[in-house]
This record gives structure tokens, sequence and C-alpha cells, in this order.
């Protein structure tokens, strides 16, 4: 876990000041709410109040027209009031729970959110990690083919690596170099080098 800020108390005073008049009765309210979980600590990132257990949990947030409250894990988190905009997608993590001006926030509805995540951090349960993947020209699939060596290398490479080596060849203009360019990668992936091996120790 990151170190907290210790200005963060001051630090979220004068954040939720700032906002407008509209805004500034629910960012108290909401932070009331949420530091009335014991286990929360106040913290101060990104240039707005965020709350920690165990990890990051939340964040709020005054707009124009409403204010906010993000949940880092929000995809895990049961939404049994449907408070949550946009759809859910497991591997995105943030969800946002919105409240214009005239909105009542309902603090024992919230406390469900607030408690899931807490529970989260608490269980060490993590958003999933989308596995990246690079989609290799079928040219390069066919020359890598007849190269084993290279190709075990090439495989082996994370995604970054894979893509370095793809847009440097894709983009050549000219068939000529594309060629020389192939004919270089195949030399330093049979060295097990990445595209940029040159710049590593710069």
């Amino acid at each position: 876990m990151s170190k907290i800020n210790p200005e963060a108390g001051i630090l979220i005073e004068k954040y939720i000041l700032s906002t407008s008049e509209k805004a500034q009765p629910l960012l108290f309210q909401l932070r009331k709410i949420i530091s009335n979980h014991s286990e929360i600590v106040e913290d101060w990132k990104w240039n707005a109040p965020n709350f920690a257990c165990e990890g990051m949990v939340c964040w709020i947030a005054g707009f124009k027209k409403h204010v906010g409250i993000n949940f880092f894990k929000g995809s895990l988190i049961e939404d049994i009031h449907g408070y949550f905009e946009g759809d859910n997608d497991p591997q995105k993590g943030n969800r946002i729970i919105r409240y214009s001006f005239e909105d009542n926030i309902d603090e024992e509805k919230l406390n469900h959110y607030i408690k899931q995540a807490i529970q989260l951090n608490q269980n060490n349960v993590n958003i999933p990690v989308k596995k990246k993947t690079v989609e290799t020209p079928q040219f390069m699939v066919d020359i890598l083919s007849s190269h084993p060596k290279a190709k075990e290398v090439f495989d082996a490479f994370p995604p970054s690596h894979k893509k370095e080596y793809i847009e440097w060849i894709t983009e050549a203009k000219r068939e000529a170099t594309k060629e020389k360019r192939i004919a270089t990668m195949l030399e330093w992936l049979e060295e097990g080098k990445s595209k940029n091996w040159k710049y590593k120790n710069c």
C-alpha cells in the first residue's frame, strides 16, 4: 500500500470548499458517510479526495452538474441498487456513482458499496488483468515459421516487444526496406534480441 498523505484532511477540506455551493453539501455528506467506516483512512491522490483501506477504496469529486464517488474495484461490487453508471466491464475496475445536486444520498444503500469495496481490499481481491495480445501479420507468421529459433524468441516476447518489430516491419514504405528489416529482425531474434536492444543500457 502506498504511503498516506499526512496533509490529506486539510487538502480534502480545501478541495470541497473550492467546489460550487451546490456541490459542497453533497461532498461533505459523502466524506462523512465514507469516513464513518472506521477502517477507512483519508488520503489525497491525483488532486482529489481519496479514501483507503489496505489499498485504494474510492474517491469523490465535484463536477458542474453533479458529484461523483468512484470505486476503484467497482466492477467487482454487486450493484444491487443500480447505482453505477454504464455497462460493467469486469476487467476495467473503476465504476462511478453520480449524484445530481437535487439528489438525496441514501446512506444505508451507499454503505452497501463501501463495505464491499473495503472487503475486497481486505480479502486481497484484485481486478483480473487482461492479457494483451498483438496481431502478427500473416506474412510475418509465415517468415517466422521458416526460422524456428527466431520464432521461439518472438513468441516468448511480451506484447510490447512484438509490437515494436511488427510496426518496424509494416511501416517500411519500400519493399527493399521491408526485406532488409526482415533480415535484420531474423538475425536479432536468433540472437535473442528485442528490436530496441541497442538502447537498453543507454
